[in-house]
């Protein structure tokens, strides 16, 4: 048997529209976070960490210089896409709760 498809309340279909808002945004938070450079005062740091070197010889990755650039740039940068994936969720948030206002008369 063939359920027919239910077709969604005003209230569903602005939900699906903020839903669809909030995959937007947070898919450019993490493209932004990938293309995100660190400010200069870690830039500046990672130039001083690249003279410095590792202990292990061996092991390169554990020079100063990865270390500090893993760490540091990520922690600023993981905030930064936060906040935005936060700003864009609440401006979305109000956008759908006045379009629901709007549209969407109570039977």
């Amino acid at each position: 048997m063939v359920v027919p498809k239910k077709e969604p309340t005003c209230v569903e279909h602005e939900w699906g529209v903020f839903n669809r808002k909030l995959e937007a945004v947070t898919a450019a938070a993490e493209k932004h976070f990938e293309e995100r450079e660190s400010p200069w005062p870690i830039k500046w740091l990672q130039a001083i960490a690249s003279g410095i070197g590792g202990d292990d010889p061996i092991d390169p990755a554990k020079s100063a210089e990865d270390r500090l650039k893993d760490s540091v740039p990520d922690i600023i940068n993981i905030m930064a896409r936060n906040k935005e994936i936060e700003e864009g969720t609440q401006q979305a948030a109000k956008l759908r709760d006045q379009r629901i206002k709007e549209n969407c008369k109570k039977p």
